[in-house]
C-alpha cells in the first residue's frame, strides 16, 4: 500500500491481484453461503512484501543519493499517502454509524476507528480476542490491522535503515534484515503453531509475527539480482504466479497462519518481484496490462473501502462491488491523487505534510463529536415520540391473575400485542448489569469452585449445578433460600454443562478442564445429601461431532448426570432452557430504526429444540422436568422488552437482576417442593 514504483508497472498489476484476492475472500467468506475463495486473505501478504521491498528501496536510492536517510522526509511521504484516504474512510463510518446504526455501534465503532487512527488496530483487535474469521459481531474496520502492521514495522525501519544504511555494505545490510526476518518467523511460527487457538488468532494481528514478510521484500532490495537471464526471471515470475494460486485454493481459514505457511505468498511475491527486475517477462507483460494497472492505482482505496461496504451494506454481491468500485476511484482522484501530486496547498508541500498527523486525529476527532451529538439528539427526538405513543396507549387495567404464572402471561401477552400494534421502545428501559452471580463469587472461569447463598445457616440444601444457564436463575434461588430458610450451593462453571457430554467446542483442555469440574462437583453434591439438586444447561451447547447423533449424546449426557446425583438427593429437578435471540437485545433496541416488533422472536430456536430430548432423559430417569419457556414467550413468540424491563442481557441469558427477580414467584411456582 505504499506509493507504486513509476518503472515497474507490473508491481501494479501484482497490487491489483493482491487487492482482487482479499476483496474475493472477503466477500466469500462474510457475504455468501459457501467459501471457495477463503485463501485470497493472502492478498495482505503480498502488499507486506511489495511495501517492504519499494520502502527500501526508496530509502536505498535516497542513501546512495545523500548519504543518509531523512526521517522526517520519509514520515511526510507517509502521511501524504496514508493518512487522507484513511481518515476519510474512518470518518465516513463513524458518520454511518450514527444515522443509520444501533448506538451501542456507534460507541464501538468509534473506539475502533479511534485505534485505527492510532495505527493500532492490530493490537486492539488482538486484546479484545478478535477472531478474523468469526462473522458475527464484525467490526468495518477491521481491515485496518494491516495498515497497523505496516506503520508499526515503519517506526521501526526508517531507524535501522538511518543507522546501517550508510555504514553497512549491501552483502552486510542484506545479512542484517536477513536476521531480523528469521527472527519474526520463528516467532510466527512458535506463536500460530503451539499456543492454542487464541495464541493463534493474536498472531493473526501481530506486528513480531509479520515483520518478517516486510523484511523479505526488503531484503530482496538490497540484492544484486539484475544478473538473472530472462529466462531464470520468467521461471520466477511464473512459479510466483502458480504459487499465489496454489495458495488461495488450498490455504482456509483454519490454517495455522501466518507462521511457516504464510512463505509461500511471501516467497512467491519474492519471486514475481525480482522476476521483474531487467527487462519485461511475459509474467511482468502479464501483469502490466491496463486494466490491471489501474485497479493497482486505485488498490489502496479499494482496500480502505471494501471491509466496510461488505460490513455495513447488505445488498446484492454485485452492487456492493459497484459501490466499492465507486468509491474507490473517487476516492482515489479526490483525495489521494491531489495529495501524492501535492496540489492541496500547504498540507501536500514538503515536510509540511508531516501537520497531517496531528491534522487527521482533529478531523476524527470532530467527526466522532459530531456523529455522537447527532446520535444524542436522534436518541431524544425518539424518545419523546415513544413517550408520546405510550401516554396514547395506555392499557386498561387487567383483572387480578389468580396466579403468579398467570400474572407473567397477562405481561408477555400485552407485550406481544403492543409489540404487534406498532410500539416504539420506551425510554428509560430498566435494564440488567448481570453482575450478580460474579459480585457473589458464585462463577467458576476455570478451577474447582463453589459458592453458598440463600440462608448460609441452615442445615436445608438445595443445589444448582450448571453452566452459565442455570446461573441465570441463581439470583432467584438466593431469594428463596433467604424466604424459605434453606442453604444454596451453586457450582457453575462457564461454558461447561453439567451433563456427560463431549463438550470440546472450546478446545481440547477446556473440554479437560470441564469433565474434570463435572466430576468435581459430582463428588461434593455426594458430600452435601442436599434435599434437591437443580440442573440447567444452554441447550446442545458445545456439543462436538463424535460419530453418535447430537440427539442421543444429548440424552445419554442428561441421563447419565441424573443418575449420578440421584443417590445423593431426595429429589433432581431439570431445568429446560429458553429460546435464543435472533439479534443482539442491545443493539436491537438501540436501533434507530426499530419497533419493538422488529425485535419479537419465536421460541423456535436450537435452544429449546434440546428442551424435547432433555425432557425426555430427565422423566426416562426419574427426574422432574421443568419448562421454562413461558417465563419469556406467550404462544410461540417472545418480547425482547415486557413494561419497561429488558428480559435478556445478551443472544442468550436472561437479565437476571430485572427481569429473572421478577418472574421469580412463578418460577418458584415452576419448581415445587425444594426441601423435606
Amino acid at each position: 500500500m505504499t506509493n507504486a514504483h513509476a518503472r515497474r508497472t507490473d508491481i501494479q498489476g501484482l497490487r491489483a491481484v493482491a487487492v482482487l484476492l482479499v476483496i474475493a475472500a472477503h466477500i466469500a467468506t462474510y457475504r455468501l453461503t459457501s467459501a471457495p475463495v477463503l485463501g485470497g486473505f493472502i492478498g495482505v501478504d503480498v502488499f507486506f512484501v511489495i511495501s517492504g521491498y519499494l520502502i527500501t528501496g526508496l530509502m536505498l536510492r535516497e542513501v546512495d543519493r545523500t548519504g543518509r536517510v531523512s526521517l522526517a522526509d520519509f514520515y511526510a511521504r507517509r502521511a501524504r499517502r496514508i493518512l487522507p484516504a484513511a481518515t476519510l474512510v474512518l470518518v465516513a463510518v463513524v458518520a454511518y454509524a450514527a444515522v443509520r446504526l444501533p448506538s451501542v455501534e456507534l460507541v464501538q465503532f468509534t473506539r475502533d476507528a479511534w485505534w485505527s487512527s492510532a495505527f493500532l488496530a492490530n493490537w486492539h483487535f488482538a486484546t479484545v480476542g478478535t477472531d478474523y474469521w468469526d462473522t458475527s459481531a464484525l467490526s468495518p474496520l477491521l481491515h485496518f490491522w494491516s495498515l497497523a502492521v505496516e506503520e508499526q514495522f515503519y517506526l521501526v525501519w526508517p531507524l535501522l535503515m538511518l543507522l546501517l544504511a550508510p555504514r553497512l555494505g549491501r552483502r552486510s545490510l542484506a545479512g542484517a534484515i536477513g536476521l531480523v526476518a528469521a527472527a519474526s518467523l520463528g516467532w510466527s511460527i512458535f506463536t500460530t503453531s503451539f499456543h492454542g487457538a487464541a495464541s493463534a488468532h493474536a498472531a493473526y494481528f501481530s506486528s513480531p509475527a509479520r515483520a518478517y514478510e516486510l523484511a523479505l521484500g526488503a531484503l530482496l532490495a538490497t540484492l544484486p539480482i539484475r544478473v538473472l537471464s530472462v529466462r531464470v526471471r520468467t521461471i520466477l515470475g511464473s512459479s510466483g504466479l502458480v504459487a499465489i494460486a496454489a495458495a488461495t485454493v488450498l490455504l482456509r481459514e483454519d490454517a495455522a497462519f501466518p507462521g511457516w505457511l504464510a512463505l509461500v505468498p511471501t516467497l512467491a511475491t519474492v519471486a514475481l518481484l525480482a522476476s521483474g527486475i531487467g527487462s519485461p517477462t511475459p509474467v511482468g507483460r502479464l501483469l502490466s496490462l491496463r486494466p490491471l494497472r489501474f485497479v493497482g492505482d486505485i488498490s489502496y482505496s479499494l482496500y480502505l473501502w471494501h471491509f466496510p461496504v461488505i460490513v455495513l451494506i447488505h445488498a446484492s454481491v454485485a452492487v456492493e462491488l459497484a459501490l466499492i468500485g465507486a468509491l474507490a476511484t473517487a476516492s482515489y482522484y479526490l483525495v489521494e491523487q491531489p495529495f501524492q501530486s501535492r496540489r492541496v496547498p500547504w498540507l501536500s508541500l514538503g515536510r509540511r505534510s508531516l501537520a497531517l498527523w496531528p491534522v487527521a486525529l482533529a478531523v476524527l476527532l470532530g467527526g466522532a463529536s459530531a456523529a455522537h451529538a447527532y446520535a444524542g439528539h436522534r436518541a431524544h427526538l425518539r424518545d419523546v415520540a415513544a413517550e408520546r405513543w405510550w401516554a396514547n396507549h395506555q392499557q386498561t387495567a387487567a383483572t387480578e391473575p389468580t396466579s403468579p404464572l398467570d400474572g407473567i402471561r397477562d405481561e408477555l401477552t400485552t407485550a406481544v400485542a403492543d409489540a404487534r400494534a406498532g410500539a416504539p421502545f420506551p425510554p428509560k428501559l430498566v435494564e440488567s448489569t448481570d453482575d450478580w452471580n460474579t459480585e457473589h463469587g458464585c462463577v467458576s472461569k476455570g478451577g474447582h469452585h463453589s459458592c453458598t447463598i440463600g440462608d448460609t445457616a441452615s442445615d436445608d440444601v438445595v443445589v444448582l449445578f450448571g453452566d452459565s444457564h442455570v446461573g441465570t436463575w441463581v439470583p432467584a434461588f438466593n431469594t428463596f433460600g433467604e424466604q424459605e430458610h434453606f442453604r444454596v450451593v451453586v457450582f457453575e462453571m462457564l461454558g461447561c454443562a453439567p451433563y456427560d457430554i463431549d463438550q470440546t467446542s472450546s478446545g481440547a483442555d477446556f473440554a479437560d478442564e470441564c469433565a474434570s469440574y463435572r466430576t468435581w462437583a459430582i463428588s461434593q453434591i455426594a458430600k452435601l445429601h442436599p434435599d434437591t439438586v437443580v440442573l440447567g444447561a444452554h441447550g446442545f451447547g458445545g456439543l462436538e461431532s463424535t460419530g453418535q447423533s447430537r440427539t442421543s449424546q444429548w440424552y445419554d449426557g442428561v441421563a447419565h448426570t441424573v443418575r449420578a446425583v440421584r443417590p445423593s438427593t431426595d429429589r433432581v429437578v431439570v431445568l429446560g432452557d429458553v429460546p435464543e435471540r435472533s439479534t443482539d437485545p442491545t443493539q436491537c433496541v438501540t436501533d434507530p430504526r426499530h419497533l419493538e416488533r422488529d425485535c419479537l422472536d419465536d421460541d423456535s430456536t436450537d435452544d429449546t429444540a434440546s428442551n424435547v430430548v432433555t425432557r425426555s432423559a430427565a422423566t426416562a430417569t426419574g427426574a422432574d422436568y421443568v419448562d421454562v419457556v413461558p417465563l419469556v414467550c406467550v404462544d410461540h413468540e417472545c418480547p425482547l422488552v415486557v413494561g419497561r424491563t429488558l428480559v435478556y442481557t445478551d443472544g442468550d441469558h436472561l437479565a437476571k437482576e430485572t427481569w429473572v427477580l421478577h418472574v421469580a414467584r412463578a418460577f418458584r411456582t415452576l419448581l415445587g417442593s425444594l426441601t423435606t
